[in-house]
């Protein structure tokens, strides 16, 4: 009897888990990368991330879910050995959310939690560092300018 209601009880649970992901394809890829998240199947929700990140939908993306997109990826470089990474990529979301529509990534950003507040913060300042870094350095010496025996 007690391993009729042990196989009963397997039964019902790959039943509803066949019913539970049938019922999220179709969910946007953003949708299903976070319920991987929540689910800790870390693995797979930074696989759909990356297929976004890299696919040929990225720019079809609006600004709350480049902000949503950001957010996952810092959360799941806290767990991952690829923290760096998923930073840069944050970063790139964070700067295309402003790209798009500035006000509206503004109003968004502010309603966020503080803790999620903080890491845009963070992805802001990286963005605005980047940028100073890629400006003209009015201070070099051009190369053309050196003559060859002076090197």
């Amino acid at each position: 009897m007690k391993l009729h209601s042990l196989l009963l009880l397997a039964i019902a649970t790959v039943a509803t888990a066949g019913c539970s992901s049938a019922a999220n394809e179709g969910d946007s890829p953003l949708e299903r990368a976070q319920n991987a998240y929540v689910h800790n199947r870390y693995v797979r929700a930074q696989t759909i991330c990356d297929s976004m990140l890299l696919g040929d939908h990225f720019h079809d993306l609006d600004v709350c879910q480049l902000t949503d997109l950001s957010l996952l990826l810092m959360r799941l470089g806290e767990h991952s050995n690829d923290a760096d990474i998923n930073t840069a990529f944050a970063a790139r979301c964070i700067k295309a959310a402003w790209s798009r529509d500035s006000d509206s990534a503004k109003t968004i950003m502010r309603q966020l939690p503080s803790e999620d507040q903080g890491r845009v913060m963070i992805l802001t300042a990286l963005n605005e560092a980047s940028e100073r870094i890629n400006e003209t350095d009015t201070t070099a010496i051009p190369a053309d300018s050196i003559n060859d025996n002076e090197l």
